[in-house]
């Protein structure tokens, strides 16, 4: 079973447009996501709890992202949610990649 996730947040990055030794054509970014509530007492939105996942991009799909999507901009990706530990030596966490279906704007 394949996990699905729908996001709602911003670009973080310009998108990095490539083509692969078998002409594939990829484009990536970085999409952060906040939880925000409002507190009443101050009435202002406080920021909960920020999430990053590099978004991956295929085809046409690809083409359409490198053309119309930049840095700041708010976007909806629908995809393939994928996990993976990391360990450098020093560090270690978990990266979060989502292989895109769709993005909108």
């Amino acid at each position: 079973m394949t996990d699905k996730i729908a996001l709602a947040g911003t670009v973080g990055n310009d998108p990095i447009h490539t083509i692969n030794s078998q002409g594939l054509v990829i484009t990536k970014f970085r999409l952060v996501t906040h939880e925000r509530r409002f507190d009443e007492k101050q009435q202002v939105w406080i920021d909960k709890q920020t999430n990053w996942y590099q978004v991956s991009t295929f085809r046409e799909l690809a083409a359409h992202v490198a053309a119309s999507v930049v840095k700041g901009q708010d976007v909806i990706v629908l995809g393939k949610l994928s996990l993976s530990d990391w360990n450098n030596g020093t560090k270690s966490g978990t990266n979060v990649a989502v292989e895109a279906d769709a993005v909108g704007h």
